[in-house]
């Protein structure tokens, strides 16, 4: 796969602290519930990590009826974030233990001289979340931003895992386990190209993303949107997340001061479309701000193919005398 100017190196990924890390799966999550129509409800993403987090750092309840991007596993996923050079490996007992114990039993494990393996713990030794998520069945994510070490044998990591639960209850045998390092979470980064922008710290750069758009001064004042600006905005969010023709362009077009800004910003406010594209920041555009920069971006992250036919489509006059039009590019 061809690399972009917003691919996150192993060494962008190695340097995140806990806090910056466990915020970027936030990010994620939160695009790809929305996404997924999943309730937000749902959805236990905290902000601070220094609670204690019962050896889980986020969890969705998902009842989704698409795969999404593979970030998200039904019936619950729960994910551990692991950062600098924790490097979990399927010959350390050690390291399992203190993945999926509690301290307080490691501790006790240790005081009585047992060797580190699950055959040394009991289920109630299971850090508590952890637990939980495999009695529900579900998915136990981890997640190494700081490793990229690759198995001798496939899966050997996640079923060394999976044998020192079964040893400590044999209905664990068949957990669901997934170890994630640094190629697996690069990879799923680039269907979230805001957040690839935010870990490389490219804040003089050309593209911007929503939350660095709707920070500047003059997009903070309160917007309430009249009714024909509304269905210009819901025309403009349908248009976007239709993507069954492959790549879309969106051009809004209006009179210089008429709004046409503010209401993509609005439209763009959407937690589903908020972390999927990027704003080209430069006057070298005709008429009004034209997305076909961050909408391209973020069609990439939709697996779009190779264009060669082109079709036109116009929706009806709208607001104030402006016209929202689709341009769809797909294949043969």
């Amino acid at each position: 796969m061809l690399s972009s100017f917003f691919d996150v190196t192993p060494v962008e990924l190695g340097q995140l602290g806990s806090e910056v890390a466990v915020s970027v799966l936030r990010e994620m999550l939160w695009a790809e519930v929305n996404n997924l129509g999943i309730p937000i409800s749902e959805a236990d993403i905290p902000f601070p990590v220094t609670t204690p987090d019962g050896g889980v750092d986020a969890v969705v309840n998902a009842t989704q009826k698409t795969a999404g991007t593979g970030l998200i596993f039904a019936p619950r996923t729960s994910y551990q974030v692991k950062t600098g050079d924790y490097a979990l490996s399927a010959t350390s007992a050690t390291q399992i233990e203190k993945l999926l114990i509690t301290p307080k039993a490691i501790k006790e494990r240790i005081k009585k001289k047992a060797g580190a393996s699950g055959k040394s713990h009991k289920p109630e030794d299971i850090s508590p979340r952890v637990r939980d998520c495999l009695d529900a069945g579900g998915t136990f994510v981890v997640m190494l931003f700081g490793s990229d070490n690759v198995d001798l044998q496939e899966d050997a990591t996640e079923n060394a895992i999976r044998k020192f639960l079964a040893d400590i209850d044999p209905k664990y045998a068949a957990a669901k386990v997934k170890v994630w390092r640094q190629s697996r979470i690069r990879g799923l980064l680039r269907q979230f190209p805001a957040v690839s922008l935010q870990i490389k710290n490219l804040a003089n750069f050309q593209l911007i993303s929503h939350g660095q758009w709707a920070d500047r001064v003059e997009m903070r004042q309160n917007f309430v949107a009249a009714s024909d600006q509304q269905t210009v905005i819901e025309g403009m969010r349908a248009a976007i997340r239709d993507d069954s023709h492959g790549s879309v362009h969106v051009r809004l077009i209006g009179e210089p001061g008429i709004g046409k800004t503010r209401l993509v910003l609005e439209a763009l406010r959407a937690d589903d479309l908020m972390e999927r594209w990027l704003r080209q920041v430069s006057s070298r555009s005709t008429g009004c701000p034209f997305l076909r920069m961050h909408l391209e971006i973020m069609s990439v992250g939709r697996q779009s193919r190779s264009l060669r036919s082109k079709r036109h489509s116009r929706f009806d006059q709208l607001a104030a005398g402006e016209v929202i039009s689709r341009s769809v590019s797909s294949s043969a």
